[in-house]
């Protein structure tokens, strides 16, 4: 006994007489038929809870794995990367020393996706040469039953099975294999494959990529949506930026053409106009008529220059959204038509309390240019009729101005909303050839679309949504 420690007797008797209990009991067990028993009860508890410990192990793996999957997805530039990464989680997960990710083409072939380094880098092939070989593949082989009939394989002998044809020179050595079908919508896209698992491959190692492989499929697909949805993006941006430039190059334009074609316009106009006043007896009547075509000319000119310019300023002019009541402002250009040319016997027929939801100014020029069309249209008809009301188009709200003017060939349909365009001559209905292109820019920038319905000596119809 260690000097300077004292020991109670008391407490000394005390243990001796339980170590001498404890002997005593185990002897009886031992002597016990009971023991083998208990021992093997005890040696199936340990067992259980071996195989459940293990059991968490592997599905914490398996869910480190998959949250891997998704959050690298969302970073990954391309399909071959998240298709790599899912690549390592099912090797680490089955402890494959390679492994492989195929994809069914259009063709019906396969194509590889992803190829583990490690694999490659113990055969006498580069890894970028087996990338190119193993691209468009036949579907034959030990994998061609995941590929044709969609369920998973375990073949932890190759050299054995039916459909075993070697491997191709430089191809890591195949001791065994799993291949796992990758499913998308119901359908076989393509599999995973596994190999070299050092005591061969199990049912639970198939479950685990099986579980992957869903992960995966929906991965692959979010991250190509993704790709798409950025190069739609980029190819929109470039088009804005295209936009911007065209919206700038015509702002230059406008101001070219409101200040530097406008002063040779006055001096042509102003000097015709000075040469009929002052020496209209010096000239015979065909040069006066030459001096006035020459000045008609050039007030036309101007009209144009004011057309192009309005035209020009309905793109460029921020939108201001309001509640507008168009049969009210219907109602209003009809009284000025009608004041400006009161011999005129025109019906108007106007559907009341149609409002919508844009900017006032431009649905007002909108509104005049469709409605002086019509007015102008049913000149030649003693007693026309103007409508403007409100139809369905499948789920839209479609508004229109019909007239039983002169109408129009539907195969010339598309040119009416083309800027100078023009299906009737000058000389029978006068007009710069603008104003249903107005029209049109005005219903785009509203989100809406305009087309037209008619026939030759029987009116048209004008019809035109407005988006939200």
């Amino acid at each position: 006994m260690p000097r300077g420690r004292t020991v109670n007797p008391q407490r000394r008797n005390v243990v001796c007489a339980k170590k001498l209990s404890q002997q005593k009991t185990e002897g009886v067990l031992r002597s016990s038929p009971e023991l083998a028993e208990a021992n093997e009860a005890l040696r199936i508890e340990i067992t259980e809870r071996q195989q459940a410990e293990k059991q968490i192990t592997r599905q914490n793996a398996l869910l480190a794995g998959i949250n891997r999957v998704l959050q690298e997805a969302l970073t990954s530039e391309s399909e071959e990367e998240v298709a790599g990464i899912c690549l390592q989680v099912a090797e680490k997960l089955t402890g494959s020393k390679f492994g492989f990710i195929d994809e069914l083409n259009e063709a019906g072939r396969v194509d590889a996706i992803a190829l583990s380094n490690p694999g490659w880098d113990a055969g006498k092939m580069p890894k970028s040469d087996a990338v190119r070989l193993l691209k468009n593949m036949e579907v034959r082989g030990i994998y061609a039953s995941v590929i044709r009939d969609g369920k998973s394989v375990i073949i932890n002998e190759p050299t054995s099975h039916p459909e075993w044809f070697g491997l191709p020179e430089g191809h890591p050595p195949l001791t065994c294999f799993l291949g796992v079908a990758l499913k998308y919508g119901g359908k076989t896209i393509g599999l995973i494959g596994l190999g070299n698992k050092e005591w061969g491959y199990e049912l639970a190692d198939q479950q685990d990529i099986e579980t992957l492989s869903v992960t995966f499929a929906e991965a692959l697909m979010r991250n190509r949506a993704e790709v798409k949805i950025k190069n739609l993006n980029g190819n929109l941006e470039r088009q804005i930026a295209e936009l911007q430039a065209i919206n700038e190059e015509l702002e230059a334009f406008g101001y070219s053409v409101s200040h530097d074609l406008r002063a040779p316009l006055r001096s042509i106009e102003g000097f015709s106009r000075a040469l009929l006043e002052d020496y209209a007896g010096a000239l015979n009547g065909q040069g006066n008529d030459y001096l006035r075509r020459v000045e008609e000319a050039a007030q036309k000119m101007n009209q144009l220059i004011d057309a192009i310019l309005a035209l020009c300023q309905v793109a460029k002019d921020e939108l201001h959204r309001e509640e507008v009541d168009l049969s009210a402002m219907v109602k209003k250009i009809h009284g000025e038509l009608k004041e400006r040319q009161a011999e005129r016997q025109v019906e108007f027929l106007i559907s009341p309390g149609l409002v919508v939801n844009g900017d006032a100014r431009l649905l007002r020029i909108m509104m005049e240019n469709l409605l002086e069309n019509a007015w102008k249209f049913v000149g030649k008809n003693p007693r026309a009729k103007i409508e403007f009301g409100v139809t369905r188009q499948g789920d839209k709200t479609a508004y229109f101005v019909r007239d039983d003017g002169s109408g129009f060939d539907m195969a010339e349909a598309e040119k009416l909303f083309i800027p100078f365009q023009r299906l009737h001559g000058a000389n029978e209905f006068p007009g710069m050839g603008i104003g249903l292109a107005t029209v049109r820019r005005i219903i785009h920038r509203h989100g809406g679309r305009v087309w037209a319905e008619g026939q030759v000596g029987k009116g048209a119809t004008f019809y035109f949504t407005l988006g939200n």
